[in-house]
Formats: C-alpha cells, structure tokens, sequence
C-alpha cells in the first residue's frame, strides 16, 4: 500500500487540506482498510492522518468574538487545559473571565479555560440571552440564570 503521510489521501492530494465534509472521517477506520491492514498499520495511518499539518483546522476559518483566529490562538485553544470539543470551523463567542464557549447566537456549549489571550470583544448579545441580566457585558440566556439560581447566586 506503500507510505501514507497524511492518511487517506490520493497522491495528487498530499499536501493539500482536507475538505471539510470529510473532516469527520478523519482518524476512524473503514471495513475494507481493517481487511487490507495490520492493526499496527491502521493505526500508524491514522494518527499520520489526524496530526498532519495539512489536516489540522485552519485558523482564519474559525472566528472568535468577532475576529478570525491566528494560528498562535487557536494552538493556544486547542492545547489549553480544557479546550473545546469537536472545534469546526465557524463563528464562536469566548467569555474570558468565567471560561464560557459557544456558538454565536447559541448559549454556551461547555467551559474552557479562563482568561486565556484570545483578541477581540464579546457583544452583549452573543450568547443570544433573553433575560435583560447581564454578567461580563453579555445578556445571560435563561438556562444560565437557572444555574446561578441553583448555586445560589440569583435573584
């Protein structure tokens, strides 16, 4: 099968990045590659496939509180003590001081580390909150204020 320096990839196509609707494939094993390969084979190929720098996400495709990435910030996200999971390119929104991550106009998905150097503003309508409260210039959403509420913070 010869050497596979990105993975699966045809020859014509090493070197270039990965189109992301296969982006998901990335790194999991199909029937017909179990047949052909050893175990320690599969698993060579697909480790060269999830950590080569042709495949790995591309900075100015992932925005962030309104501004694109640099490749510094988005090393600096992904290899944080709590980055985010299953990062795709798009338009996020990063609270600095509580850690919060999600999609714009989403509430939050998870909590990523805190106070990490990540340029640009949050907008107050970010997490596309609807409680007229706001905690770190940005309108909580409702599930948020039940939270404080169960930690008792609110009201």
């Amino acid at each position: 099968m010869g050497a596979m320096p990105e993975g699966r990839k045809c020859v014509t196509c090493i070197g270039h990045r990965v189109s992301e609707s296969n982006r998901k494939s990335l790194g999991k094993c199909s029937r017909m590659l179990k047949r052909l390969l050893t175990d320690s084979k599969l698993q060579q190929v697909f480790l060269d496939e999830v950590t080569c720098k042709a495949n790995q996400l591309y900075a100015r495709l992932i925005s962030v509180n309104g501004r694109p990435l640099s490749e510094e910030e988005l090393d600096r996200l992904q290899t944080c003590p709590d980055p985010p999971k299953k990062l795709k390119p798009g338009d996020y929104w990063y609270d600095k001081l509580a850690g919060y991550w999600g999609k714009v106009g989403e509430k939050p998905c998870q909590i990523i580390s805190h106070n990490m150097n990540i340029r640009g503003a949050m907008t107050e309508h970010a997490s596309n909150g609807d409680t007229d409260i706001f905690i770190n210039c940005q309108e909580i959403t409702k599930t948020q204020l039940m939270m404080l509420k169960e930690f008792g913070k609110g009201d």
